[in-house]
């Protein structure tokens, strides 16, 4: 439905069927935090707003001097 909307407010549906296929193809919120993880990031959470449809990721990375 997106790219329709899109299709009717400015006349191109094509940057929606786009950003559809990359919502999609988005890692879940917890396989994003395990890749956050995985390059030595420490402390990774993540806060689900507007009922998941939009994460909050948060994570520190210490860096040796």
């Amino acid at each position: 439905i997106i790219p329709v909307i899109g299709k009717i407010i400015v006349g191109d549906e094509q940057p929606y069927k786009y950003l559809t296929k990359t919502i999609s193809n988005f890692p879940s919120q917890e396989d994003f935090k395990k890749i956050i993880e995985s390059t030595n990031f420490k402390e990774v959470k993540y806060r689900n707003i507007f009922n998941g449809i939009v994460a909050i990721h948060q994570a520190t990375k210490i860096i040796n001097a």
